[in-house]
């Protein structure tokens, strides 16, 4: 209670503070094979894509060194919830094919990038040499380096998609035992299509 004294000055302060409010950042993680791939040339299962988030402009009275809440939500709908710590404001995790991440960030700029994949069947080499990548900020084409506000009770879908790319392989035909006949050779697919007729001339 104010006591207000007659005849005396009496001063009333109101403070009102501007409560943090945070936001929500899904990423989801897409894989699809190039329309002409084959059977032979698909995209491994277990591939995991990595992936950073840095976040700038969050308010001074946000404390980060709890780390950000995430919640991942797996291809075959299980659940997990963990928490992911940021280094100079930088958090890492990591995606497969058909997963997604619930991010609980302050209001903030950010900037993603996918930045490398963890294979058994490409061990050793880089996302670029077997895979596209695109993504999208809610439904917009997203760039390089862009930045992006997520204000107090934003919702922001990121879907980044990555194509598996056409792989060629090398084939060799040697032809031996034939002193001055031409061989003519027939190479098929494993639907049973011919995709190639080679001749080797005897000169």
């Amino acid at each position: 209670p104010v006591t207000i004294t007659t005849n005396a000055a009496t001063e009333l302060t109101c403070k009102n503070i501007f409560p943090v409010y945070f936001a929500n950042l899904t990423v989801k993680k897409v894989v699809e094979n190039s329309p002409g791939n084959g059977t032979n040339d698909t995209a491994p299962t277990d591939d995991i894509f990595n992936f950073t988030v840095t976040i700038s402009n969050y308010g001074p009275n946000v404390d980060l060194n709890k780390g950000i809440t995430a919640v991942y939500t797996y291809s075959d709908n299980t659940k997990e919830t963990k928490v992911i710590n940021l280094t100079h404001d930088k958090l890492q995790f990591k995606l497969k094919a058909g997963d997604y991440v619930n991010l609980n960030l302050p209001a903030c700029s950010y900037t993603i990038a996918e930045t490398g994949m963890e294979s058994t069947v490409h061990s050793g080499d880089t996302l670029a040499d077997h895979y596209t990548t695109s993504y999208t900020v809610n439904g917009n084409v997203g760039t390089d380096g862009g930045t992006y506000q997520l204000a107090s009770g934003a919702n922001h879908t990121v879907i980044f998609t990555n194509t598996y790319k056409q792989h060629m392989a090398t084939l060799t035909i040697r032809q031996s035992g034939m002193r001055t006949e031409s061989g003519i050779y027939q190479v098929w697919n494993s639907a049973n299509v011919l995709i190639a007729t080679v001749m080797i001339v005897i000169i």
